[in-house]
Order: C-alpha cells, then sequence, then structure tokens
C-alpha cells in the first residue's frame, strides 16, 4: 500500500489493501452460517 501511495496510486492500493484484508478475515474467522450476511439488516434502536 505504502509503494502505490508512493506513486500516486490511491485507489488501487487501497482497493488492494482491502482485498488481503478480507482474505484474512475469511481464513481466521469463518462464516458458520450459509447464510454469509450474519449481521441483522434491521435497525437497533438504543
Amino acid at each position: 500500500m505504502q509503494t502505490g501511495f508512493r506513486s500516486g496510486r490511491y485507489s488501487e492500493s487501497i482497493l488492494s489493501a482491502i482485498e488481503e484484508f478480507t482474505q484474512l478475515f475469511q481464513k481466521y474467522f469463518p462464516s458458520e452460517k450459509q447464510n454469509p450476511n450474519e449481521l441483522s439488516d434491521r435497525p437497533e434502536v438504543m
């Protein structure tokens, strides 16, 4: 990401970093259900 930022490729660098984080999260925190959306779509009133 730093190399990309130095060369001015901000969007590409950020998207690449997000993809790498996504792969790590999927590896260490796999989905436990068939539904990949594990959070409720309903708003929470506090």
